[in-house]
């Protein structure tokens, strides 16, 4: 890993972020820690992965948290995405929730269960 890629307040910032897409993330991380620190989004997105690493199979890192997927499941069948979507992001933080889409391909996944 290139040291620049070793900045740990940067990582932890990527990490702890709710941006929506590598270049709103390379945009606040100029904001924050100025133009000597800034990233690409090639070089977040490197670190975004591995951070949050792919789970085997094409399975969302989501669905390896145990207490987002007893969140999701518990509301699955009651409420709408969006309302789900915001309650999931006030409990356990716009960083470990998945946003609209992803959730929905998950709460699917758990509706085709047996």
């Amino acid at each position: 890993m290139p040291p620049e890629e070793a900045d740990a307040d940067i990582r932890a910032f990527i990490a702890a972020s709710s941006a929506t897409t590598y270049t709103e993330l390379a945009r606040a991380i100029f904001d924050t820690f100025g133009p000597d620190r800034a990233w690409t989004t090639k070089r977040i997105s490197a670190v975004r992965r591995e951070l949050r690493p792919r789970l085997p199979g094409g399975r969302s890192p989501y669905m390896a948290d145990g207490q987002v997927m007893a969140f999701i499941r518990d509301r699955a069948d009651l409420v709408s995405l969006d309302s789900i979507v915001a309650a999931g992001v006030a409990e356990l933080g716009a960083g470990r929730f998945p946003g609209r889409t992803v959730l929905g391909r998950i709460v699917k996944r758990i509706r085709s269960e047996p």
